[in-house]
This record gives structure tokens, sequence and C-alpha cells, in this order.
């Protein structure tokens, strides 16, 4: 819009040049215009912005520096910043993919529309359960199983499992039973790997359980042990050693005093009981599934389409994607760097997302994940209601590293007096002059130079709805109102209805839109029938080369 509104400035001078200049000096001012237009035009096309918000441009090396988006509940979070990035995104970046989460559930319906409206909704990935009013024969289009990615850790999966049970369910007095389910899962991880089996939720949960399963488990075993005795140790093959020890960290389960295993075993059942309905598990447990973490390089985007009634599952489910696609964008840095340079963008989109940070203690924080993935073309954009939302979740001094690595930030209505103080030092402060003035026999003013914050914690907290402070991590900062857009980039009616001028707006961007979309047509025409014509010329070629001689 910026660009647009340079470009009608440039065209008005160069008219008016032309026609009230005389000659040549009209000639002059008009192709002096002509040729600022073209630098712009040029400029714009060779930079490769992603985003664009208040006259402030994002290039991919400072968008992946990643987001936090602040504000009180009501103030235009999700319909104008999310929906604005997540909208610009799609313009600019043709094959990004990523993961987008939110507690509300009801970004799926924006991202499907939107997905739709760009042409890309093959490229999303619905994970939807069974909605209400569902046909009998209903089944998902799309599952994953959230634990199969071989290349994490099978302790990394357990420990997830559990702190988020444990956050959910409160932390008991003692940790003992906690840490002895986590070992147990750990080690059925293990099992189901090693035999072959799917590593899913309900499985691990059915060896330790469900004693026919953990008897086939015991027999699949002993067919690897078969015809060695003990004294063979020595020579036993690594096969063997591997198996030995894994078979022997999931007895140790079941070789637990039995008043120590039933505590154990109550445990087990809180932290994997979640995913045991069969609409979850047929989702997001899958043993065949059709969805893997890896094809978001392909451009791929998850969402997520859960009924209300499993608000728990729900946060299990967002938090182990997080932890994959964290353990994804490292796994990028294997590659060698020729390779690396072919990524795609990649973005996790976590709306409402306090509830799913990671604790200090596990090997996936997101404290340190979130300045590490940017290397890898990955990004982190976050919206929560406050800044002291952040610290009710993490540690204070893992808070505060967690928001140094979101430079870029969007501050709308800040909603308490804490996240006022953070925000008012994160926009940062300037020097100016103070005159003070005093009455006596004469008045006298002074001056004098002091340091002040750019914004008061009063006046951020006092922001109207739609009006944020927009800050980029090299640009500085710009107060600007961010309107609310609909998935196809046009304003809602009930908005309009309130800000009449914005219907001249909307009418001025649906036609460059349509104007755009009329020259993209017309390209795709002209490069179909080049590539028909080309084709055709291919094929007489060969009827001519495999003809038989006279």
């Amino acid at each position: 819009m910026n660009n647009f509104l340079q470009y009608i400035l440039l065209g008005i001078a160069g008219i008016s040049s032309f026609y009230f200049l005389f000659p040549p000096e009209n000639w002059i001012g008009a192709s002096v215009c002509l040729a600022f237009a073209i630098i712009i035009f040029l400029l714009d096309r060779r930079s490769k912005i992603i985003v664009r918000i208040a006259g402030i441009s994002w290039k991919h090396e400072d968008f992946v520096r990643g987001w936090l988006i602040t504000g009180r509940t009501g103030c235009g979070k999700t319909q104008a910043a999310i929906n604005r990035i997540t909208y610009q995104v799609f313009k600019n970046v043709k094959n990004w993919g990523g993961i987008c989460l939110d507690q509300k559930g009801l970004y799926w319906e924006i991202l499907v529309k939107m997905s739709e409206h760009f042409g890309r909704r093959n490229d999303l990935v619905l994970l939807q359960t069974r909605p209400l009013n569902a046909p009998a024969d209903w089944k998902p289009s799309c599952s994953i199983n959230i634990t199969g990615d071989p290349n994490v850790p099978s302790s990394t999966y357990a420990k997830v499992i559990c702190d988020t049970a444990q956050s959910l369910t409160g932390k008991s007095q003692s940790p003992f039973f906690p840490a002895r389910a986590q070992l147990a899962i750990q080690a059925a991880f293990d099992v189901l790997r090693f035999l072959g089996y799917p590593a899913t939720i309900p499985n691990v949960y059915g060896i330790l359980r469900t004693p026919t399963q953990t008897d086939k488990v015991r027999d699949e075993f002993n067919l690897v042990f078969s015809g060695r005795k003990p004294e063979e140790e020595e020579e036993a093959s690594d096969f063997q050693k591997k198996a030995r020890a894994i078979l022997e960290a999931f007895e140790s389960h079941f070789n637990q005093p039995a008043d120590q295993r039933g505590g154990v075993d109550g445990t087990i059942d809180t932290f994997l009981g979640f995913f045991l309905d069969p609409e979850v598990a047929d989702v997001f447990c899958a043993d065949k599934p059709t969805f893997s973490i890896g094809e978001m390089d392909k451009g791929k985007i998850v969402c997520i389409a859960l009924a209300q009634k499993y608000q728990t599952e729900r946060l299990y489910i967002n938090t182990i994607l997080k932890l994959s696609y964290y353990f994804h964008a490292f796994s990028r840095f294997d590659k060698p760097e020729k390779n690396r340079k072919d990524d795609n963008l990649l973005i996790l989109f976590a709306d409402e997302g306090q509830e799913i940070l990671t604790g200090a203690e596990s090997a996936f924080a997101d404290h340190r994940a979130a300045g590490i993935i940017r290397e890898a073309k990955c990004t982190i954009v976050l919206a929560t209601q406050a800044y002291s939302s952040i610290l009710a979740a993490l540690d204070e001094r893992y808070a505060k590293v967690f928001m140094l690595n979101m430079s870029n930030e969007i501050i709308l209505t800040v909603a308490d007096y804490q996240s006022a103080e953070i925000a008012e030092h994160n926009i940062g402060e300037h020097k100016i002059v103070k005159r003070s003035w005093s009455w006596g026999q004469s008045r006298s003013f002074n001056y004098s130079d002091a340091v002040e914050a750019f914004y008061q914690r009063w006046q951020l907290r006092k922001l109207p709805k739609f009006t944020a402070i927009v800050r980029h991590c090299e640009k500085g900062h710009r107060k600007c109102f961010i309107a609310p857009i609909n998935p196809d980039g046009s304003y809602p009616t009930w908005f309009l209805n309130s800000h009449p001028h914005y219907w001249i707006i909307g009418g001025m961007q649906h036609l460059g839109r349509w104007i755009g979309k009329f020259f993209q047509s017309k390209e795709s025409l002209e490069s179909t029938q080049t590539s028909k014509a080309t084709t055709a010329s291919d094929a007489s070629s060969n009827n001519s080369l495999n003809r038989k001689p006279l």
C-alpha cells in the first residue's frame, strides 16, 4: 500500500510537470518521475519483502528473528496482527510451511479460507477429530503419529509427556512416582522401536498396562535370545546386547515392589490416559499416518481442529507438535551448506502461546530454540495476552532470555502494570531537552538533557483497540493503526460500518488485487502456450528420430 501511494504521487508529479512546465523542462520532469517509479519498482521486486506493516518492511533475515505479539483480551491480536502476518506470508512466500497452533480451536477456519484464497488448499494438512453431527461413515482426511519421529530420542518424548501432564494435573508432593513413570514410558518407546512396532502412545500404554501385550513383547525378545546361554554373553552380537539392555530397562518397571509399582501404574494411567480416546488416537496416534513433520519442507502447513471437549488433549498435542517442529528445525543443520540454501521458510504460529511454553529443564526449551532456529530459516510467531503470562509459564531468568530472542514485536493494549513496564523498556528511550523555569524578580529558564522513554506506561495501557506499537528488530518502532482483515484480505463489514473511510481503501486494494490476478493469469496462459509449443516440437522431433530408415 505504501508503494502504491508513491506510484500515485509520482504519477501526479509527472503529469503536472508535463502539462505545466515549458519544454524541455516538462520532458525532464516527467522523465525523472518515471525513472523514480521504475527504481522503486525494481527495488521492491529485488528486496523479497515478506511482511510490511505500518510502512516498515521485513526481509527474510529480519523476519526469522522471532515475533512476539502482546495485548489484552479483545484488542485485536488475532484479527489484526496474526491474520495480517499470515496473509502477507501466504502472498509473498509461495512455498512456506509450518505448524499453526491455538487454544481457542478457531484458527483452522481462518487457515482453510486463506489457503483456498491463495490456491494452496492441498498444502494445508488439517488434523481434525470427528466434528459434531458428522455422518456415521466420517473418517479423518489426515492423520499423524505425534511421537513417531525416529530421530527424536525416546527420553525426549517421555520427558515432554510427563512435563506436560504435570503442568496440567499439578505436580505431586513427591517427585518419585512421576520420575519412575517417565523411565517406564521411555523404556516402552525403546521396546516398540526395537521390535519395529509403531511408537504410538496407545501402544506404549498397552505394553505397560495390558498383560497380554506385555507377554507378547517378552516372547519376541525370547526369540532374539533363543539358543544362547547366559555364560555366552561375551560372545553375543551387538544386536543382542542392545536387545538385552532394552529388555532389562523395560523389566525394571515390573520388578518393583507391589505397592511401589501400583503408584507408578496410577501415574502412567494419568499421564497417558488422555490419548486413549479412539477419536483422538485415530488422528494423532495413527499406526499408519498419512503425514509426517518432514513434509513441511515441501510446503505443508499443519493446523489442528479439535472438538472443544478435548481441551486437555489440545495442550498435550500442541506441546508435542511444537517439540517436533524444533527438532525438525535443528535437523536442518545436519545438511550440507549447499543443500540448506534451498530450504523453504518454516513458521510456528502459536496463538495464546504461553500455554505451550516448555520449562528450562527441557533440552528443547523455548528460550534455547528461539535464538537458534533462525539460522535454519525457521521462526516463531507467538501471541499472548501479556509479558506476565510468559513470566508465569517460565522461570524469570529464562523468560527474559526468551523475550529477548523474540526481536520483532507488535504491542497492542497492554494488560497490566508489570507488562507495561517491560514494554516501555523494550521500545526504548530517547534523549530530550527539558525546559524548566522559575519566578522571582525576573523569570528565568533552565534547559537540561534527559533520557525519557518513548512511551510511558500509562500511555501503553491506554492504547485504543487495533492501535499498536510495531517494533522492528533493526529499524526502530512506529505507532500505527492495524485494521482487521478477513482471510481473503478484505475488511470485515462490522469494521467498515464504524470506519467508513476504509471502504475507499478496501476498494483500491481490491482493484490492485484484480489487476495483479489479471497479469498473473496472462503470464500463466503465455507460459502454458509456450510449454505446449515446446512439447509439440519435442514430439515432432522424436517422431523424426524414431522413423525407420527406407
